[in-house]
């Protein structure tokens, strides 16, 4: 039939092959499908055999499904079965078909049920686009990774669609869930501490204006009131004609590196103040020695007297010596803590005498407490822990301090801090408890994290009860707060070293004091010293025992023994000017061996490791100062025992 004659049938065959023609041109994949269940395809295009492979009779001639990709069937046959169940005649959809070769191509569809249950479809090869984005998500994961490892995030201001993106590490930072999405600028600036605000617009607004780079370092306060510290480095984006269009850079949580900062300052301070410490400690005990000595004598020479002195002026004696020695053994006590203190980077595990150690503590956060608490320390008899000594009180003081600050000023009688020790079986316990505010649920588990702690910011580092923690367990002990119905009890557990600990002897001030009897051949001793005061009273307290001589100074006793070696004993100071005690020692393993082993070192500070090891390898007895003169002369006395 020609063309353009009145036949309508002829044109409508002639429109369906132009149709069809049309469709086997286009570059998308065209289609249609039955729609009585059979999921086969009537008709193809062209362009399915271009972009799969296969021929116009493979595609027709076996169901649809079996191209699609195993973990797409179920998918596609939900959405194909959805436009004619639920009503729902038009869908858009992805998945994958399998070309000829055995590979997958990503296809993009739009179908629709035409009046005669025929299915029309349209498919799109977005294979390419498709994996770049997969690219891009591994790229944006990989950057997610790389900032979270490092502890930074990036972010970035568009100024002409005004938004603000931020990376994952910025709703970290800033502790904002990512489901809230990204805040707008104005948000972002409303995060950040108020003292900071201002010089963060400022510097944003320079950079816009100027096109400046900047960086700066500020605080940001998040949603639960936690403060972080951050810093950040950002530039600007320009358009072709120089314009800023954007402002982009990254973050960086600095709190932690701040506190480690702060951390290192403060142990710098604390080697200083422990070296002044071990100073301090050493010029204190050596009048403190004689003090305490010169007052023991007077005792005895009070005792010796008592029978002829009127009754009520013994009384009076008896009263300010015992005041006067209750004042020393105070300042004995504080002198002990600060040397425990200082011994700064020597750490060396002994068996510790646990009643020590807490009176050490005790000096050291004396101060700390009187105002907030009544200190109150129920000691029983328990062995020692072998621990270094140094590192215990340290627990001891922080465990103390933490009770303390816990505590309202002003309202000591209210408040209790109490140390207890005992032993249990083979273990040795400890307990440091108070009254105040105890610890709440939702703290008790966080409370011997590093870094962690509910002082406000600069007060605390969050490491005390952490280092605490640490000491504690390499030592082989434990730690636990216990639940209290009042305030917080921490309880430490020690192997015990020895069973039981008797009490440490104390100052004998009842009764005659025990004065040795001359000896039918009296021994020598030399008393080497630079405080002239205590050579006087050593000479006054062991003049009965030995037959004394006196050396002013470390070159003074080398001249004495350079004339005369024939001494039993020599008691040596340490620390001395110029001729110290360690360079005395050294000379005599060179000039006067014999005498190596009859030397007692006193001293009021520090050991050095080396020095202590080198002794304790000699059989050399190192005293420290102050001294109890009762318990030195029985010291003394074993040498020849």
């Amino acid at each position: 039939m020609a063309r353009g004659d009145g036949d309508s049938s002829g044109r409508e065959d002639v429109s369906n092959q132009l149709l069809l023609d049309l469709l086997d041109h286009s570059p998308d994949l065209q289609c249609i499908a039955s729609g009585d269940g059979g999921g086969r395809f009537v008709w193809v295009s062209a362009s399915w055999t271009r972009v799969l492979g296969w021929s116009f009779e493979e595609l027709i001639s076996r169901p649809f499904v079996e191209f699609v990709h195993p973990d797409d069937i179920e998918p596609t046959a939900h959405k194909s079965a959805a436009m004619f169940d639920e009503g729902d005649n038009a869908i858009s959809f992805e998945n994958r078909y399998r070309t000829k070769a055995g590979e997958y191509r990503w296809l993009q569809w739009n179908a629709f049920v035409a009046p005669n249950d025929m299915v029309l479809a349209s498919a799109r090869d977005i294979t390419a686009r498709k994996l770049e984005r997969i690219r891009e998500l591994e790229r944006i994961r990989l950057l997610e990774m790389s900032e979270q490892l490092v502890g930074v995030a990036h972010w970035r201001v568009d100024l002409v669609a005004d938004q603000l993106y931020w990376s994952q590490g910025v709703f970290r930072i800033f502790g904002i869930p990512e489901s809230a999405g990204s805040p707008t600028l104005e948000q972002a600036i409303a995060a950040y501490h108020p003292d900071d605000r201002e010089r963060v617009e400022r510097l944003l607004s320079r950079t816009v204006e100027r096109a400046e780079s900047f960086a700066f370092e500020a605080r940001v306060v998040r949603p639960s009131g936690e403060l972080r510290a951050i810093e950040a480095q950002g530039r600007p984006e320009r358009d072709a004609d120089g314009k800023v269009i954007a402002v982009y850079g990254i973050l960086r949580d600095i709190t932690d590196s701040q506190q480690l900062e702060e951390i290192l300052r403060r142990s710098e301070r604390m080697i200083s103040i422990g070296t002044m410490a071990a100073g301090v400690a050493h010029e204190l005990n050596n009048p403190l020695s004689y003090l305490i000595g010169n007052l023991e004598l007077v005792h005895e020479e009070i005792e010796r007297l008592r029978p002829t002195l009127p009754p009520a002026t013994a009384a009076d004696l008896d009263e300010m010596l015992d005041d006067a020695l209750s004042g020393t053994m105070r300042v004995r006590r504080i002198v002990d803590g600060m040397r425990s203190f200082s011994r700064i980077g020597t750490a060396k595990t002994s068996d510790v005498d646990v009643h020590a150690a807490i009176g050490a503590a005790v000096a050291i956060a004396e101060h700390e407490v009187r105002m907030r608490a009544r200190l109150e320390l129920e000691l029983e008899p328990c062995g020692a822990v072998h621990i270094d000594e140094t590192q215990l009180v340290q627990v001891l003081v922080n465990l103390i301090v933490n009770a303390a600050q816990a505590l309202p000023e002003g309202q000591a009688g209210d408040h209790e801090i109490r140390v207890e020790a005992r032993q249990l079986g083979d273990e040795v316990e400890l307990r440091v408890k108070d009254t105040g505010p105890g610890i709440s649920p939702e703290v008790r588990g966080r409370i011997f994290d590093p870094f962690f702690t509910t002082k406000p910011v600069g007060s605390g580092t969050g490491l005390g009860l952490s280092i605490c923690h640490s000491i504690v367990t390499s030592h082989g002990g434990s730690i636990e707060l216990e639940h209290t119905q009042v305030g917080a009890s921490f309880r430490l557990l020690f192997p015990a070293v020895v069973r039981r600990r008797e009490p440490s002897v104390a100052i004998n001030l009842s009764g005659a004091p025990e004065l040795d009897s001359e000896p039918s051949t009296r021994r020598r001793l030399l008393l080497i010293d630079d405080e002239t005061q205590l050579l006087t009273m050593l000479h006054r307290a062991l003049e009965r025992q030995f037959e004394v001589v006196q050396a002013h100074s470390g070159q003074d006793a080398l001249d004495i023994l350079a004339r005369d070696v024939n001494f039993d004993l020599l008691l040596c100071d340490l620390m001395m000017p110029e001729v110290s005690g360690v360079e005395l020692f050294e000379t005599l393993c060179e000039r006067h061996p014999q005498l190596v082993t009859r030397i007692v070192f006193a001293t009021g500070g520090t050991v050095a490791k080396d020095f202590r090891e080198l002794a304790e390898d000699n059989g050399v007895e190192i005293l420290r100062k102050p001294f109890d003169i009762t318990e030195l002369r029985a010291r003394l006395r074993e040498r020849f025992a």
